[in-house]
């Protein structure tokens, strides 16, 4: 399992289970100015989103690499 940043789009990172990968995602504080400012609640709702979103394609991965297992 690897969260890894894409070569082609340093902006986005890309999930990879067993060597394939599951997304591609750009974290929510990526590409945002630094001058802009944002509620502290929605920044950390947006990081949450965005980490349960990965977790989601790593169990995705997961399980899938279970379900070749098993048959």
């Amino acid at each position: 399992m690897s969260v890894e940043v894409d070569e082609e789009d340093d902006r986005a990172v890309v999930v990879r289970v067993g060597g394939e990968p599951m997304g591609r995602h750009q974290p929510p504080w990526i590409g945002r100015p630094r001058t802009e400012t944002i509620a502290p609640e929605l920044d950390a709702a947006s990081r949450q989103a965005f980490r349960i979103t990965v977790m989601h394609d790593i169990e995705l991965g997961l399980l899938g690499a279970r379900m070749e297992v098993a048959s």
